[in-house]
């Protein structure tokens, strides 16, 4: 039960870096949207980058799920 409890405590831990990661680069997309001189190319990079944080948070939920079932 302690590992178990340790493993769990570590996945949260770890999927409060991805949504810090994620809140991060929204706030990235939204100031670089906001500049006088748009540089599209920039906002696409950062989309992309933000899609792959949201499909790696998924993957990791699934992971945590899958592992621990749902916390109550």
């Amino acid at each position: 039960p302690t590992r178990v409890n340790k493993a769990r405590k570590q996945g949260e831990l770890e999927m409060c870096k991805l949504e810090e990661r994620i809140a991060i680069k929204q706030t990235d997309i939204q100031e670089a949207c906001t500049k006088d001189d748009l540089d599209f190319n920039k906002i696409i990079t950062l989309q992309d980058e933000l899609a792959l944080l949201e499909r790696k948070r998924k993957q990791f939920d699934k992971i945590l799920s899958e592992m621990f079932g749902e916390e109550d």
